[in-house]
Order: C-alpha cells, then structure tokens, then sequence
C-alpha cells in the first residue's frame, strides 16, 4: 500500500533526479528526454490514487507470469482500451492501454522479441506516451521499471 507521504516522497525524489540531470546535460536530446521526464511525473501525479491499486475490472492482482497477465488482461471487460499505431518506432511494434476507472491501467508493449505489461499506469503517462515523437525513448525514459507487474514466485 503506497501512502500519500510516500507518494509525495517518490514524486520529489524523482522530479529531482530529472532536474539534477538537466543540469548536467550538454545536449539538446539529453534536455528534451529530460524535461520529458518531469512533465510525465506531473501527469501521473494528476492522475494518482492516494491508496492500494483497485481492480473492479476483476482482474487477479498477482500472477505466475507475464504470459498469464497479459492474457487475463486482453480477456477481461474494461470501461476504456486503446491500441495505438507505432509503426514510426524503430522498436516498439504495438501499445495497448485497459483500464477499469479511466485513472488507472496496464499497459501493454510489443517488440519483436516480447511483450511486457505494466500495472497501475495512470491515464496521463499513457496519453504522454501516445503524444510522444519518440515513443521508445519516452517509454525507456518515463514507463520502464516505474509500474512493474510483480510475478509470483511459485
């Protein structure tokens, strides 16, 4: 359970972290991701549930592996899903987004080689990640390793 203090606590940390970065950066690319990163904390903030994730889709909260999660997810009702076009990115091949209450989602990245799933994406980082130029750097940058689906050890 994520409490406010320490939501607050992580968006600090993290917003600081880009700006520290900003500051070191000599490039214009290095900039862009950065400020980037900021600008989807911020969404996700607006977006964020003080609170445990709820799942009214029904959907279970753990799983044994991402096969079984992704499939659990593609199979389960959602008030809002969306595919989007990625064909500009040099490696992502498909990006989906389901969610139960229009706040909070998984998401679902294709690339040649697998497929990955996130939990607790909120609707403002998914709407950053569709609006990016760069899809796969925006993803790297903002999505990998902030909204982890956890596996169940066996």
């Amino acid at each position: 359970m994520i409490s406010a203090g320490n939501a607050a606590k992580d968006v600090i940390t993290s917003v600081s972290k880009s700006i520290f970065r900003l500051s070191l950066a000599k490039s214009g690319h290095v900039i862009h991701l950065c400020l980037m990163r900021i600008v989807v904390v911020l969404l996700g903030f607006g977006y964020f549930s003080f609170g445990q994730f709820q799942n009214p889709c029904g959907i279970a909260s753990t799983f044994s592996n991402y096969s079984q999660a992704i499939s659990e997810v593609r199979s389960a009702t959602f008030s809002y899903s969306e595919r989007i076009n990625t064909d500009q990115s040099d490696w992502i091949r498909s990006a989906e987004y389901y969610s139960c209450d229009s706040q909070m989602g998984f998401l679902i990245i294709a690339t040649e080689s697998k497929e990955s799933v996130h939990k607790n994406v909120p609707i403002g980082v998914w709407e950053a990640f569709k609006n990016a130029q760069g899809k796969g750097s925006f993803y790297n940058q903002a999505i990998k390793g902030e909204f982890k689906l956890e596996l169940t050890t066996p």
